[in-house]
């Protein structure tokens, strides 16, 4: 059964019974060993030495019968025999020294020269005796404490198998609870390449310093580093894009906001924008207008609509529908709420379109409509 249980964990509270039936044998073993090892105090101690004293005024005999005997008590830890000299008893008697087991006691003859033994007196036979009792009981509730915990133990891991646990995994859009940080979007100001009117999605060339950040970016940045500094809203991580626009931004925002470098944290490529294939390095504005119009005609809901692909590319440059992007947001999304639990996370774009899509994917908003919520370059939102 407990092979059975470590096996198969859906199963786990098959455990809870064979564990317990062991604990119960091994605490019955115990209290049987204890019984066997430590004499009864309420039974005849057979091998309590003989006991005389010089003076006859005593109430045992000096060799008692009962007490000095020929019979074999090796279960009683008699080692060394001795021919007992006691006035008045038999010669030929045999006393022998007692030791215990646990060493509860110890006692051994004296044998003077006018034939007395010297032994414990009365109260010193008892106050080994209340010993004995007393050890027996701490080691009897010993036992009783064991099986009580053990029963406590079990009853504690059978409820704590049942409770459900509340673990974060993978976020499904749209929201329905809560998410676990704030999350504030920026746009990229514009990069050298948009400001030549060249719309760049490759993303072997993202990194190029020729589509770094530009003069116009820059203020485009700090414009928006001023507006979150004037609404007191702090970001305690930057995670920005390693396209070479978005690493110019975070430098900034860093800056600006005495971020230390340790918050600014690269997303390698789950914030990479939409590549559009064949169109890729065409004219900016005219193409951006193009897919606009693609997207909202054929993209439908969930923006995986057949007609809504770019044509591919010679090149390399991935033709991607909206969906493509959905599926890095969402796992972006997830790895935050893993790594982060209360932080404010400021997400840096290097485009308008991956920001926009996940405001649709967190409020529930049709893909096809994406467009409608585009970013500029330098916008933020809280």
């Amino acid at each position: 059964s407990i092979t059975m249980a470590l096996t198969n964990p859906n199963n786990a509270t098959n455990l809870f019974f064979p564990v317990q039936l062991l604990l119960l044998l091994t605490s019955w073993h115990l209290r049987t060993s204890l019984s066997l090892i430590v004499p009864n105090p309420h039974r005849r101690q057979s091998y309590i030495p003989c006991r005389a004293i010089r003076q006859r005024r005593t109430p045992f005999p000096l060799c008692h019968s009962s007490l000095c005997d020929n019979r074999n008590n090796d279960e009683e830890g008699y080692r060394r025999r001795r021919r007992c000299r006691g006035g008045g008893g038999p010669r030929g008697r045999i006393i022998r020294k007692g030791v215990s087991f646990l060493g509860l006691f110890q006692s051994e003859d004296s044998i003077g020269d006018d034939g007395g033994s010297e032994l414990q007196d009365h109260a010193t036979t008892q106050h080994s005796n209340s010993k004995r009792t007393d050890r027996r009981s701490f080691l009897e509730r010993s036992a009783l404490s064991i099986t009580t915990t053990s029963f406590g133990t079990m009853a504690l891991f059978k409820s704590s198998t049942t409770t459900n646990a509340n673990a974060r995994g993978l976020v499904r859009f749209p929201c329905t609870e809560p998410l676990s940080n704030t999350y504030h979007i920026l746009r990229a100001g514009s990069s050298l390449l948009e400001v030549e009117d060249i719309w760049s999605t490759n993303p072997l060339f993202l990194t190029n310093r020729e589509a770094a950040l530009s003069e116009i970016g820059d203020e485009q940045v700090r414009e928006a580093c001023r507006y979150l500094k004037s609404t007191g809203s702090t970001p305690t991580v930057v995670r920005y894009s390693l396209a070479a626009v978005s690493i110019d931004a975070a430098n900034i925002v860093g800056e600006e906001l005495n971020i230390g470098r340790d918050r600014l944290v690269p997303e390698f490529n789950y914030m990479d924008p939409r590549a559009i294939g064949g169109w890729d390095y065409a004219p900016l504005n005219a193409t951006e207008e193009a897919v606009w119009a693609m997207d909202a005609d054929t993209a439908g809901r969930y923006g995986n609509g057949g007609l809504s692909r770019p044509p591919p590319n010679e090149d390399g440059t991935p033709s991607e529908t909206l969906a493509d992007q959905v599926v890095r947001l969402t796992n972006l999304v997830s790895v935050l709420e893993t790594l982060y639990s209360g932080d404010t996370v400021l997400l840096v774009f290097p485009d308008g379109t991956g920001p926009a899509l996940l405001s649709c994917l967190i409020g529930g908003i049709p893909l096809n409509r994406v467009h409608e919520l585009q970013f500029r370059p330098g916008e933020v939102r809280r």
